[in-house]
């Protein structure tokens, strides 16, 4: 979910021009009562001008245990007359548990008074499923951050199975150099929208602060859980650096 408006002028993190991001997440897992452990590891560039337009591309590499795949994605955004459109397509190369390719489009409308709605919709192709997700949403910028509500309505095409999914997010400027952000989502199939045979209920939830360590580099500390009935659980522990140019 890219974010498509950053209203901080006065903050460290308004930033205009070419960005390198560099993280990674490591993620204790337990799936009926079997421990392993999950990582991923991801490059991130593009350039940006921020409220205006933004082009990244980026490659990620996950991996469950012993299977690891590998992804590349491209996105962008562009704002003007008050619309933002955004889009970013992504593909997997003989993925064991990442799709096969994905395509996402958001289309959204300023309302005033810093409210925002949008409207998004994503298509995922997995070798053994294909999977359509409505995501309706509305935001609130304000002058040192922003706060988001969003929907998930998803349709495996396939089975023809349905389930959904609510997250609310926020993101806050606590000095010009410090932001923290968090939120969390429930609903159900969140983990595994191609395969789990049923809707059972689940929840993540996610915190992370960023530190300006100066005009230029930046540094990402997080932690999240999440669970879903009857079986699976997931602890996960992220570090990013951040260089602009």
């Amino acid at each position: 979910m890219a974010a498509l408006l950053l209203l901080l002028a006065r903050s460290a993190f308004a930033q205009s021009g070419p960005f390198v991001d560099v993280s990674g997440d490591f993620s204790p897992v337990t799936i009926g009562g079997t421990d392993t452990t999950w990582h991923v590891s991801r490059v991130v560039a593009g350039v940006q001008q921020d409220g205006v337009y933004g082009v990244n591309g980026s490659v990620e590499r996950q991996q469950r245990g012993a299977l690891h795949d590998i992804s590349v994605q491209g996105g962008a955004f562009r704002r003007g007359h008050g619309w933002t459109i955004a889009g970013s397509a992504a593909g997997s190369h003989h993925p064991d548990f990442l799709y096969r390719y994905s395509v996402e489009g958001d289309l959204s409308r300023e309302l005033g008074a810093g409210l925002v709605v949008h409207g998004g919709y994503r298509y995922m192709d997995f070798r053994g499923a294909t999977i359509h997700v409505v995501q309706p949403g509305v935001s609130w910028y304000f002058a040192r951050g922003d706060i988001e509500a969003r929907g998930f309505d998803v349709r495996n095409e396939t089975t023809d199975r349905r389930s959904r999914a609510v997250l609310l997010r926020a993101s806050v400027d606590v000095s010009s150099r410090v932001r923290i952000s968090g939120g969390g989502a429930s609903g159900s199939r969140i983990f595994d929208v191609a395969a789990l045979a049923r809707n059972e209920p689940g929840w993540v939830a996610f915190g992370n602060a960023r530190v300006a360590l100066t005009d230029r580099w930046f540094v990402t500390v997080g932690a999240g859980g999440a669970h879903e009935d009857p079986f699976f659980s997931q602890r996960t522990l992220t570090l990013g650096l951040r260089r602009t140019f």
